[in-house]
């Protein structure tokens, strides 16, 4: 039984701009830098079977939750 998934994780930019910054001590002009050196969302997206939001606890926990059930499905 085949069960790989890959799955995609993703916040938006303003959440991921505001961790980044906290967490690298870097100006607004580096963080965006960053962003546009790496692929967009949707290439990501579109490469996944799944994808969960990692903006706050509450979606998070949300997202998780609805795979977990998704997973349960496919396993009975």
């Amino acid at each position: 039984m085949k069960t790989n998934k890959i799955l995609c994780i993703l916040s938006t930019a303003t959440v991921r701009a505001k961790r980044v910054a906290q967490r690298d001590n870097i100006d607004e002009n580096a963080i965006l830098q960053r962003f546009h050196a790496q692929k967009s969302d949707e290439f990501y997206v579109s490469n996944s079977d799944a994808v969960i939001i990692n903006d706050t606890p509450d979606q998070l926990k949300k997202d998780l939750l609805n795979l977990i059930k998704e997973c349960d499905c496919m396993l009975t």
